[in-house]
């Protein structure tokens, strides 16, 4: 007999709050999102009552991840600026970088508080901007890490 994703994810969520003790809404959402629904993610983020910046962020990237770009941008919108932080920001680049809107893409980045040098060459790589990219990364120099080069690999191998 084959487990539907939706059992699958009560079934992770029951084990984590009851054996592991842990009652996490973010992990809550994140596996509503990944084996069930975004509609079920959704459904635990609203019942929540005092969001943290890091519930808004698994939700917007649960809509970037299921395609949902304008109820990615909705939900985003909805979180005050003092709300947000790099991973906010890094969610919205990433979502459109994947869609190769650099203009959109580097809007956020202008906009963003802590600049995330990770965030700028992943959003080059992911829109194909090769020389931007490379530029970017060889500007890093000594301060380049395992990030860094994964995203490079955006521009090598992900065509």
């Amino acid at each position: 007999m084959l487990i539907s994703k939706i059992n699958l994810s009560e079934t992770i969520l029951d084990y984590c709050s009851n054996m592991l003790q842990i009652p996490d809404i973010n992990m809550s959402i994140k596996t509503s999102g990944n084996y069930g629904s975004v509609e079920s993610a959704r459904k635990v983020f609203d019942e929540i009552t005092q969001e943290k910046v890091s519930d808004w962020n698994v939700m917007v990237s649960g809509y970037w991840r299921c395609g949902n770009k304008d109820e990615a941008c909705k939900l985003f919108d909805m979180m005050f600026e003092s709300e947000t932080n790099v991973v906010s920001w890094t969610v919205m680049i990433t979502g459109f970088a994947k869609l190769k809107d650099l203009e959109r893409a580097r809007w956020c980045f202008d906009r963003m508080g802590e600049k995330s040098v990770t965030a700028l060459l992943g959003m080059h790589a992911k829109c194909k901007d090769i020389l931007s990219a490379r530029r970017i990364f060889n500007k890093l120099g000594a301060e380049r890490n395992l990030c860094c080069f994964m995203e490079l690999d955006d521009c090598w191998f992900c065509s």
